[in-house]
């Protein structure tokens, strides 16, 4: 056996042994492990340094609520784990430390949830005993009737209903009553008869669609990860478990909704690349360069490969990408989801492509909204724009193709802008005027050609002049 076999047999055998501290599904973990074994056979037995990163720095974010912070806590003590295998990490000293900082911050930051779950709970309990109020408020409330800026002139017992503050005091006790049990009860009611109606908008609210206007009824926040964010209730709504509950439900199941038939084939009839496709789209919202996924490619089935594009993937010249996320209301979710750890900007219903404004390349990616030269363009407008010239070079070979208009109304740009799109997709103008277009690789050969014929048949200007025998010399005339 080579000594190349042999440390592919120990890298994974070694895999199998990275224990599982989030204690998931051992589907969700086998998953894991496949991403990593994969990373090290694609990097030469080494994590790619990207990727580890994108992985570890993601978990570095304090916010969610308690169930959430332990979730990343366990995730990071897993890749703690990995960094201490010397052999697969590069700089591992440096990753072990920035795994132990985020533990540090994320532990900082359940210290503090902690306590504002018990200081939450304890204040419940007060007010259940005491009606809301603290013990010392009746007689606070007591005294300041018997204060003397409540009494009328010539009077020396209080008369409530009379001072001047009176309608003032009522006011304040109507507006901050709390509001009743039944009330709340009917917004349970209403959630669980019409589910439904419950609506995720693109900055991460939830709304109940049964009124107009809607009523807000929570909020996405940052979670374990990003198809698992947590949900709290809105503002001005008490707290209520059985509603947050319901709203968590809700959250799952839009998730569910768009991943559950990708997850239940890796389950049962994917192969290992299949599954680890299966996991990269996840990880990346339902888009991925296929260059990243070209080993999984190869490896694919006819047969997984059509099952695959039964359930909505896209196999792309660039990208393979969810089809299903890139209706108008998907589009709306992804941003939710993204908007609670990237800046991104509003995407107009129906738009082909988006400025960035301050969002990075990934995040709009993930989006469904790649790069293309200065443009952000939608993913299956992109392939289709891919499909579109390629047809184009390929039906106006060698001669190149007119310059496609028809491009500037599929993306609502202006026909200036056109060459440089064209030039970030590879192709070149044949002529000055940028008329004529071909494939970089076909400019070359027509200017070869161009080059070679030119060689063959030289202009007359650049013919060597020939000079005649002088008649005094040769003794005859000039031939007529």
């Amino acid at each position: 056996m080579s000594r190349r076999v042999k440390r592919r047999s120990s890298s994974c055998s070694a895999v199998a042994q990275i224990p599982d501290y989030r204690k998931v599904l051992f589907e969700q973990h086998l998953v894991l492990l496949e991403a990593i074994y994969g990373q090290l056979r694609a990097h030469g037995m080494r994590l790619d340094t990207d990727w580890l990163a994108s992985r570890v720095e993601r978990l570095n974010d304090p916010r969610g609520d308690i169930e959430a912070i332990l979730t990343r806590i366990a995730f990071v003590r897993t890749w703690t784990y990995v960094t201490h295998h010397r052999a697969w990490v590069k700089d591992a000293t440096h990753w072990q430390a920035r795994t132990r900082e985020i533990e540090d911050n994320l532990s900082d930051a359940l210290h503090q949830a902690l306590v504002l779950r018990f200081v939450d709970r304890n204040k419940a309990f007060m007010d259940a005993h005491t009606g809301g109020e603290s013990p010392t408020e009746p007689q606070a409330k007591a005294r300041a009737e018997r204060s003397p800026q409540f009494l009328p002139y010539g009077n020396e017992e209080p008369d409530t209903g009379s001072h001047p503050f009176a309608s003032l005091q009522a006011l304040k006790d109507r507006l901050t009553a709390k509001q009743p049990k039944a009330t709340r009860l009917t917004l349970l009611e209403r959630v669980v008869a019409k589910r439904e109606a419950l609506e995720l908008l693109s900055d991460a609210q939830v709304v109940l669609r049964d009124t107009d206007p809607p009523t807000a009824v929570g909020a996405l926040t940052p979670g374990a990860d990003l198809l698992a964010p947590s949900v709290r209730l809105a503002p001005e709504l008490p707290q209520d478990r059985q509603l947050q509950q319901e709203l968590t439900q809700f959250s799952r199941q839009l998730v569910e909704s768009y991943f559950g038939p990708l997850r239940a084939a890796g389950r049962g009839e994917l192969g290992a690349p299949g599954r680890g496709l299966v996991y990269q789209l996840e990880q990346e919202l339902g888009c991925v360069e296929a260059r990243r996924a070209r080993e999984q490619l190869s490896l694919l089935t006819p047969g997984e490969r059509a099952r695959l594009e039964e359930l909505g993937v896209v196999f792309g010249e660039r990208f393979i990408y969810l089809a299903p996320l890139q209706g108008q209301r998907a589009l709306a979710h992804r941003r939710a989801w993204l908007s609670l750890v990237h800046k991104l900007p509003l995407v107009p219903p129906g738009a082909v492509r988006v400025a960035s404004e301050g969002a990075t390349e990934g995040a709009l990616r993930q989006l469904g909204f790649p790069r293309l030269g200065a443009y952000f363009i939608r993913v299956d407008i992109y392939e289709r724009l891919l499909r579109h010239l390629r047809a184009l070079a390929q039906a106006a070979h060698p001669d190149g193709f007119p310059l496609p208009l028809e491009v500037c109304q599929w993306l609502g740009m202006p026909k200036q802008e056109l060459p440089m799109l064209l030039q970030a997709l590879g192709y070149t103008a044949l002529d000055r005027k940028g008329k004529r277009w071909a494939s970089g690789r076909t400019a070359r050969r027509q200017r070869q050609r161009n080059r070679r014929s030119r060689q063959r048949s030289p202009n007359a200007t650049d013919q060597p002049k020939t000079t005649r025998p002088n008649d005094s010399a040769t003794g005859q005339g000039r031939q007529t």
